[in-house]
């Protein structure tokens, strides 16, 4: 297992997102070994080429372009995706985030810190400094998002304790991953199941995630030292094909709580 951050960016008809991305790595490199994971569901031409023209002006090493003629849906996409590096972290991205400044060495830096930590997320907002993740907290059974579309303030840049953290911008220990990909109940509960995140056609794949990490007795941090900017559901409109997923993917999600002794709302 190499040092550094293996980041698994997921797009879906895009382009113009997945640029923003691009352009923000390439502003704001990290001083932490990083390698680069795009995962092109069902790309148009225009999908492929930001990619190629992001290869064309920079070259970048560690670097993985994979275009799905499938829509693998986030979580297959992501599942995937973290099978292609072999960082000791693992960063799970929309391609409608973007780095800042210190994003990186900023979340490097609080696995360091937290040593319990198997799940950090970063503090995110949109274009107009309103809040898109402002941490997930309360209980297993009553999650309660704070800050929803609030102004960006300095109480928002704690670190604490969560229920679950915001799969646009997911982190988490690789070593920690490959243990709940490679739980016994989670492999009754899903036959083969591609990796850590649950698959579900959309939404609770990565809260899944958390609540099984919680389960093997890992903390999932908030963790608003680090920020990105989120451009909340510019992907698909609300109301949209992925939002009309969420009941199915909610029974998915409960029954693998249940399978597992989990607590859930």
């Amino acid at each position: 297992m190499r040092q550094g951050i293996d980041l698994i960016v997921v797009s879906y008809k895009t382009p113009r997102d997945l640029r923003g991305f691009l352009d923000s790595y390439v502003d704001y490199p990290s001083t932490v070994p990083t390698s680069l994971i795009i995962m092109n569901n069902q790309p148009e031409p225009e999908d492929v080429r930001v990619v190629d023209r992001f290869v064309k002006l920079y070259q970048p090493e560690n670097f993985i372009h994979h275009p799905s003629k499938e829509n693998l849906f986030y979580s297959g996409a992501a599942n995937l995706g973290v099978t292609f590096g072999d960082r000791e972290i693992i960063g799970i991205l929309n391609a409608d985030t973007e780095l800042r400044e210190t994003t990186l060495d900023d979340l490097y830096k609080g696995f360091h810190d937290y040593p319990d930590a198997g799940v950090l997320g970063p503090l995110q907002y949109d274009e107009h400094n309103k809040v898109t993740h402002g941490g997930i907290f309360g209980t297993l059974s009553r999650p309660e998002h704070r800050g929803w579309h609030a102004k960006i303030h300095e109480s928002y840049r704690n670190v604490a304790k969560a229920v679950t953290v915001s799969g646009s911008a997911y982190f988490i220990r690789r070593a920690v991953w490959d243990e709940l990909h490679g739980c016994d109940v989670y492999n009754t509960t899903v036959e083969d199941p591609e990796g850590a995140f649950l698959p579900t056609s959309h939404y609770y794949e990565e809260t899944w995630c958390s609540y099984h990490a919680q389960a093997h007795h890992y903390d999932v941090m908030y963790y608003g030292q680090a920020e990105m900017m989120h451009r909340w559901h510019t992907a698909t409109p609300k109301g949209g094909w992925s939002d009309q997923q969420m009941p199915l993917s909610r029974i998915q999600f409960r029954q693998a709580c249940d399978d597992h002794g989990i607590a859930h709302d």
